[in-house]
C-alpha cells in the first residue's frame, strides 16, 4: 500500500463521518417528499372547502405581492407538484447525494495515497498539457496534488454508472464485491441514472439514449418516464445500500481497519 501523503490516521473517521452525512441527507430528502405527499392533498381539500384563505401566488418573473389563486388552480398546481416535481426532484437529488459521496471518498483516499494517481494509459496530448498547466500554475507540491486529485475525481461519475463499481474507476479497491454480490443492484442503478437523466435533460420524456442504456424498457420513445411512489422508495433504499457498501469497503480495504458504528451496522444489515 502506498504511504499516505499526510499519515494523519484520520482517514477511517473522515470516511465514516462522510457516510453519516450521506445517510442524513437521504433521510431528510425522503422526509420532505413524504411530508408533502401526506399534507398537500389536505391543503387542496381545505382550499375547496374555504377552510383556509386563498393562496397568493407570486410570479418570479413579475416582482410584487402576486395575486390570489383560485382553489381550482391551486389544486392543479398541487397535483402537478406531487406527480412531477416532487418525485423527480427527490430522484435527482438522491442520486446527486450518492455521487457526491463517491467524489468525497475518492478525494480522501487519493489525497492519502497519491501514488494511485499514476496512469498506465497511453500518453494523451490534452492530458499532458493540462498536467503541465497545473504544475506551472501551482505554488507547491501539495497544491499540485490537490489539483490533480480534483481533475481525477471530476470524471469518476462520467460514462457508464457500472464503471465506478466494476472497473473501480476511483481506485477505492472494491475487489470483486460488486461484481459478485450486486450485479442486479447495478442494473437497477443504471436504470435509475438513465431515468434521472431524462428528467434533467428532456423533461422526463424518454429519448433514444435512455432506450439504448435500458434493456427491456417499460417506456416507449417520447413517453414520460414516470416516478411512482413505490419505485422512488425502492430507489432510495438502493442508493442507501450502494452508498453504505462503498463507504464500508473504502474504510476496510484502504485503511486496513474494521469499520464501526453506524457504517458497520448498515453493512451488516445488507450482508448479514
Amino acid at each position: 500500500m502506498t504511504t499516505p501523503l499526510v499519515p494523519s490516521g484520520h482517514g477511517p473517521d473522515l470516511a465514516s463521518r462522510r457516510f453519516r452525512l450521506f445517510r442524513r441527507q437521504l433521510n431528510q430528502l425522503w422526509e420532505g417528499y413524504e411530508l408533502t405527499r401526506a399534507t398537500l392533498p389536505g391543503v387542496s381539500t381545505q382550499l375547496h372547502q374555504g377552510a383556509i384563505a386563498a393562496v397568493r401566488f407570486r410570479y418570479f418573473a413579475q416582482p410584487g405581492n402576486g395575486k390570489p389563486l383560485s382553489a381550482t388552480d391551486a389544486a392543479g398546481a398541487i397535483d402537478r407538484y406531487l406527480v412531477r416535481t416532487s418525485p423527480s426532484h427527490t430522484l435527482i437529488q438522491g442520486i446527486g447525494y450518492l455521487e457526491l459521496l463517491f467524489s468525497d471518498l475518492a478525494t480522501l483516499v487519493l489525497r492519502d495515497y497519491p501514488g494511485r494517481l499514476q496512469s498506465n494509459s497511453p500518453s494523451d496530448d490534452n492530458r499532458d498539457r493540462k498536467l503541465m498547466s497545473i504544475i506551472l500554475e501551482s505554488v507547491d507540491r501539495p497544491e499540485i496534488l490537490d489539483r490533480i486529485v480534483e481533475e481525477k475525481v471530476r470524471g469518476i461519475t462520467y460514462g457508464s454508472p457500472r464503471d465506478f463499481f466494476l472497473k473501480d474507476s476511483a481506485g477505492l479497491r472494491f475487489s470483486d464485491h460488486f461484481s459478485v454480490k450486486h450485479q442486479d443492484d447495478l442494473g437497477l442503478y443504471e436504470e435509475l441514472s438513465a431515468r434521472r437523466n431524462v428528467w434533467v435533460h428532456n423533461d422526463g420524456r424518454v429519448d433514444r439514449k435512455y432506450l439504448r442504456e435500458v434493456a427491456n424498457s417499460p417506456f416507449g420513445l417520447g413517453h414520460t418516464a414516470s416516478i411512482p411512489d413505490n419505485y422512488l422508495g425502492d430507489a432510495m433504499r438502493l442508493l442507501r445500500n450502494l452508498g453504505t457498501c462503498v463507504a464500508f469497503l473504502t474504510v476496510q480495504n484502504n485503511y486496513a481497519v474494521a469499520p464501526r458504528g453506524e457504517l458497520a451496522a448498515g453493512f451488516k444489515a445488507i450482508h448479514p
